[in-house]
């Protein structure tokens, strides 16, 4: 059976059940087999976040934890430099073998992509 992971990127500063519950609806209403949560490492768009990015990766694990098929991932927090959802789902840096899904509404209002950029991107 072919693995299909979505990927949500946030701030996450702090987490809360909004986020998680809506990406435990995604997976379940798209058949998805799981949904990584990835806390933004340096996020480009906004003011750096109160907690450090190793708490907010802690926080993202607990609330997790509370869901099946949800999954923190530390791909942004462990990497330097901004954190843009475009890269994190290249096949490059995936860490899935399947497809990828992101989910990011800071990605929908920035000016440095098109759309179909990101779904592109991840279809490779």
């Amino acid at each position: 059976m072919k693995r299909i992971v979505g990927l949500l990127g946030g701030t996450f500063d702090p987490i809360h059940y909004g986020h998680l519950r809506m990406a435990a609806d995604v997976r379940s209403g798209l058949g998805l087999t799981e949904i990584r949560l990835i806390p933004a490492g340096t996020p480009p768009h906004r003011a750096p976040p109160v907690a450090s990015g190793a708490d907010r990766l802690a926080m993202t694990q607990l609330g997790c934890a509370e869901f099946e098929g949800l999954a923190a991932d530390g791909r942004e927090i462990e990497r330097t430099g901004p954190s843009y959802t475009l890269a994190s789902s290249s096949p490059s840096t995936a860490r899935s073998p399947a497809g990828r899904l992101p989910c990011s509404s800071a990605a929908m209002r920035s000016p440095h992509w098109t759309p179909g950029t990101i779904g592109n991107a991840c279809s490779r």
